[in-house]
């Protein structure tokens, strides 16, 4: 069964650029890499799947409900979001953290249980910034700051996690930090957590990643593995730019490398 289901889906903006069709199955426990030229739909994709947007058509249902029939409130504890810009604000980071509980309380509701504080704790733990859990947020290199959204978001506990170009910003350290962390949450035997993040570097893209949906000009251009959509014959038509594909010498997965003069 799916966790998300996405049906000949069309959205965007009146008169403005709109996605058109669109379908995907993704499975629990699967991270998949939204890819494609800038302007091509990713983020218009996933703004849909937040909510920000509504469709013109067809639908998007979260297990076995249409998220029409989700609150706001129901949705924004299912699905937690990081975008790739982060506003930090002069509170600690454990505060900071600590944000992604609030959709699990009633309006107004600004105290937090041992239940909650265990969740805050796990959340800095896992993204690894237990020593910095006082400093505020203002405080914080970029890439500490995109950590910090990444544990307010799995505060939040949700059954999908959505990221927004979330490593755009960051160094290979970072990088590799977050897509390592988003790897494992996937593999998680007890509660595996699903995860679709719209990602430039493909390499990167293939090497994380168990689907790839590639897109084009508002539209699905190819879907599938990583070894199925990163062909050099899809990446020179989408990208318009010739690419040599590569084995990793180590995963074997497809490596994207510019095609030299």
């Amino acid at each position: 069964m799916s966790l998300l289901s996405i049906s000949h889906l069309s959205s965007g903006y009146a008169g403005g650029f709109t996605i058109r069709d669109v379908c995907l199955e993704v499975k629990p426990g699967t991270v998949v890499g939204i890819i494609g030229p800038n302007g091509s739909g990713k983020s218009t994709l996933l703004s849909t799947v937040m909510g920000d947007l509504s469709p013109m058509s067809g639908s998007i249902s979260l297990g076995e409900k249409d998220l029409k029939q989700l609150s706001r409130r129901e949705r924004a504890c299912a699905i937690s979001v990081v975008s790739q810009m982060i506003d930090p604000i002069a509170i600690t980071l454990r505060d900071y953290v600590a944000m992604g509980r609030l959709p699990h309380h009633p309006p107004l509701y600004y105290f937090e249980s041992s239940a909650d504080q265990e969740v805050v704790e796990r959340s800095i733990r896992l993204v690894g910034l237990e020593s910095l859990a006082d400093r505020y947020m203002t405080e914080l290199s970029g890439g500490e700051q995109q950590m910090g959204a990444i544990a307010q978001a799995l505060c939040v506990e949700p059954r999908l996690l959505l990221l927004d170009e979330a490593t755009a910003h960051l160094d290979i350290t970072h990088t590799v930090r977050v897509l390592s962390l988003v790897r494992s949450l996937a593999q998680n035997k007890v509660r595996p957590l699903t995860i679709i993040a719209v990602l430039h570097d493909l390499t990167m893209a293939s090497e994380y990643c168990d689907y790839l949906v590639l897109m084009r000009k508002g539209q699905v251009y190819a879907q599938g593995s990583p070894e199925e959509v990163l062909t050099e014959e899809h990446i020179g038509e989408v990208y318009r730019m010739p690419v040599s594909i590569t084995p990793h010498p180590i995963s074997g997965r497809p490596m994207v490398l510019p095609r030299m003069a």
